[in-house]
């Protein structure tokens, strides 16, 4: 099964969504019925698996995304904007070129994919480093920034 994503708009704040989004998707694209409340997950907050897929959940401003898959992933998306300079050295290593919102994006996936949190803090990763170690895809649009990382 190849990686599927499935993002919404949301007006009034897409995070209020998730449980009736995630049971949505599972209902009618696989079939599954499920209660978000009752998924297991790691002590980070990683979710389990459900019926055998791995998927993990984001949400930016009015936008909402699920990305589903048969093999562990880690999905984060974020609303197009502008972001503040003094955010470079929280995010970017010492001497990375990145776009900050998709190095926000990317590194915040990856970290969803290990399953640990932000305890590495994101300027101790690099995004060369993870394009060159796990499969990157790119599912942006002009709206968001949105990856999906998982293990080559």
């Amino acid at each position: 099964m190849e990686t599927q994503v499935y993002v919404y708009k949301v007006d009034g704040g897409a995070q209020k969504k998730t449980r009736e989004l995630f049971a949505r998707v599972f209902r009618e694209k696989y079939d599954v019925d499920v209660d978000y409340d009752k998924v297991l997950r790691n002590a980070h907050g990683k979710p389990q698996t459900v019926e055998g897929y791995y998927y993990n959940v984001s949400h930016s401003g009015d936008y909402w995304g699920i990305a589903i898959a048969n093999t562990e992933i880690g999905f984060d998306l974020q609303c197009r904007r502008e972001m503040p300079a003094r955010l470079r050295r929280k995010i970017l290593t010492d001497g990375e070129e990145e776009d900050l919102l998709v190095a926000w994006v990317l590194k915040e996936a990856y970290l969803k994919y290990l399953g640990i949190g932000l305890e590495l803090g994101m300027s101790n990763i690099s995004c060369a480093k993870i394009r060159q170690k796990y499969t990157v895809e790119n599912w942006s649009t002009d709206d968001y920034v949105a990856y999906v990382i998982r293990g080559k």
